[in-house]
């Protein structure tokens, strides 16, 4: 919910603040900010508003949106329950499922991608859970997460609350995937619980990890980062073309795939030989993104042919693709 703080009767919009709403909106509905878009519309505007939660409301102006992180107003955060709805958006939730599909988002993804478009089109009886990353969405006033060692320690702690009793299965596509598979291993390491089954998207597989051939993109100077993100697909152009909105999401970018990098090769030499996990694996990818090098791996550590579809590293944003990627899914989960 919106409120203006503000007794000044509202100006008519400016062309310029309806084009860069709608580039907003365009990307933050995959990623970000996708929660904060009205607050921008009306931030442009240089009034100030409150973006109101469920528990809690931010105070956030024209100038928060670019570069200076939102106050943050306390209302009743106290609780196990505020703690649980930060990490996890299951906006369209399912009593009556029988079973927890967690969601890992992309480096830069946010969580409504997969709470709010993937859960209708599933099945009642799975229940989207998708992992809401600090600096995003309703946590854009907190700093992004770099370091894996906390953040693995604290979504293995979350999930085996929220999935005590009922089944579950993890996705993870490209960082999620990296992301997905090293909560696994803490989770059946510290919890003593596996997923039913984890389903990997648009990552090589873990054996070809290794340090030699690691390229840091997050330390590329901002034109080299951004042509990698173009190559990626996945940001409309306009996007990479406003210069407001690359400084407001670069550094967060920068932040996920520093994660990244570090999920796949801050561990020792022997890390990937030595943990594994326990449930199966089933993976998903583009034909133009895996190489033939890197499904054969997969196809060698799992004993099954990758899933591959028509595209490339967002390959499932096509329509027809998503659609057949849900009703494997479907299946793999039952």
């Amino acid at each position: 919910m919106l409120e203006s703080t503000s007794t000044a009767p509202m100006q008519p919009r400016m062309r310029h603040d309806r084009s860069l709403l709608f580039l907003l909106r365009a990307f933050f509905c995959r990623g970000v900010l996708s929660d904060s878009s009205r607050a921008i519309d009306s931030g442009m505007q240089k009034s100030r508003f409150y973006l109101g939660g469920r528990n809690r409301a931010k105070l956030i102006s024209n100038d928060a949106l670019y570069g200076k992180r939102a106050d943050l107003i306390n209302r009743s955060e106290e609780g196990p329950k505020f703690s649980m709805e930060r990490w996890f958006n299951c906006s369209k939730a399912k009593p009556q499922a029988l079973l927890k599909l967690f969601c890992f988002p992309w480096a830069g993804g946010g969580s409504n991608h997969y709470a709010m478009k993937w859960s209708p089109l599933l099945p009642d009886s799975i229940e989207v859970c998708a992992i809401r990353l600090p600096g995003r969405e309703s946590r854009l006033n907190e700093k992004p997460m770099s370091d894996p060692t906390p953040l693995l320690d604290v979504l293995a702690e979350k999930i085996a609350i929220r999935a005590a009793g009922k089944p579950f299965a993890f996705w993870g596509h490209s960082m999620g995937s990296a992301l997905a598979f090293r909560t696994a291993i803490r989770l059946e390491k510290v919890h003593n619980m596996t997923p039913k089954c984890l389903l990997l998207s648009g990552a090589k597989p873990p054996q070809f990890w290794k340090r030699s051939d690691a390229v840091e993109w997050h330390l590329l100077p901002d034109a080299e980062f951004l042509q990698f993100i173009r190559r990626l697909g996945g940001t409309p152009e306009q996007v990479l073309k406003n210069a407001d909105l690359v400084k407001f999401f670069l550094p967060i970018l920068r932040s996920d795939f520093e994660l990244a990098h570090r999920l796949r090769y801050d561990v020792s030499e022997d890390f990937w030989d030595k943990e594994k996990v326990s449930s199966p694996l089933v993976i998903f990818g583009g034909e133009d993104d895996l190489s033939s090098r890197d499904l054969s791996g997969w196809k060698d550590m799992t004993g099954k042919t990758p899933h591959t579809f028509p595209g490339g590293h967002f390959y499932f944003m096509s329509k027809g693709n998503e659609s057949s990627l849900l009703s494997i899914i479907s299946k793999e989960v039952q």
